[in-house]
């Protein structure tokens, strides 16, 4: 056999293991970004049945976990250590949240399978650390290869049960990122705390880049309220603070402007700041209340978990919600 067709042999069969490999990763990679939505969330137990009595008090935390990296600023998602520093991380933040007595927390930046991260199901360790029996998650963003996975986004974890979860989606900064990747969306649970009383609890990741498209989000929020006429607790990143001037209008502005809501951190100061938990200057991380409720207290936590601390408060619930 000739030089020549030798060549051309090796070229063709080069050419046909380049269109296997990219058929083995673009089939899989293109079928869970077309179902997508349909698998987006998820609820499930860890634990029978979990005693507890509910007693018209409850604690609610908010805390982005930064893909369980650690508190330093900047840090790349790869970084963070590896796999056992990484569980052992994500287990203190289980015993931190289960320290506080929070009862109900939501979560934001949460790998529940990502290369970067070990493919560790971040919010079971948490849970189960913390000892929380329900969980529900949802993911912003879901990519599969059969190379590599990213699939992350919000989870709630409490100690009562979660009746329902449902996506809602909010209009992307890019729709061609939003079709490829996936988007900063959110997750809207019912949570039965007796045999009469429920709450609706709407877990919230608002887009880091962009302060018009977290306007548009809280529109979307705000028109949610009005067409439910219900009470919904609204808690998570939210990457945004009240405007600084009268003619301003920033997301958070539009919450505590639109009268339904009371809300911790009530005010800017160096005692509300979440972010960078190294030198924190910011509050972008909220919970939000119906005036319904009573707030009762409101804590930043201690932690150098994430480069976010976290927040808590403590509402009562009318007997008649």
């Amino acid at each position: 056999m000739s030089v020549a067709i030798s060549e051309k042999i090796g070229l063709i069969c080069h050419g046909k293991i380049g269109v296997l490999i990219f058929i083995i990763i673009a089939f899989p990679y293109a079928y869970f970004r077309i179902t997508a939505d349909w698998n987006a969330v998820d609820i499930y137990q860890l634990a029978p049945n979990y005693p507890i009595q509910f007693k018209q008090k409850l604690s609610i935390g908010s805390y982005n976990i930064a893909h369980g990296r650690g508190a330093k600023l900047g840090a790349r998602n790869w970084q963070g250590g590896d796999k056992q520093q990484r569980r052992h991380r994500l287990e203190n933040i289980g015993k931190l949240l289960s320290e506080n007595n929070l009862d109900i927390v939501v979560l934001n930046e949460v790998d529940f399978s990502a290369t970067w991260s070990h493919n560790i199901n971040q919010a079971e360790v948490i849970a189960k650390a913390g000892n929380y029996p329900y969980i529900a998650t949802q993911r912003n963003i879901d990519i599969y290869t059969p190379v590599a996975q990213l699939r992350f986004g919000n989870a709630i974890l409490s100690r009562y049960p979660i009746d329902t979860a449902d996506l809602k989606r909010f209009v992307p900064k890019s729709r061609l990122e939003s079709l490829f990747a996936g988007n900063h969306d959110s997750l809207l649970a019912t949570i039965s705390l007796n045999n009469k009383q429920k709450i609706k609890l709407w877990a919230v990741h608002l887009e880091f880049r962009d302060e018009k498209t977290r306007i548009k989000a809280v529109e979307a929020m705000l028109e949610e309220q009005r067409q439910l006429n219900d009470e919904i607790i609204l808690a998570g990143d939210f990457n945004s603070e009240p405007a600084l001037k009268l003619d301003e209008q920033t997301a958070i502005t539009q919450l505590i402007d639109s009268s339904y809501y009371k809300y911790f951190p009530v005010e800017k100061s160096s005692d509300t700041f979440t972010f960078p938990t190294e030198h924190p200057k910011e509050t972008i991380d909220w919970i939000f209340i119906p005036k319904k409720y009573q707030l009762l207290s409101g804590a930043i936590l201690k932690a150098d978990f994430s480069d976010h601390l976290p927040i808590s408060i403590e509402l009562r619930i009318p007997e008649n919600n």
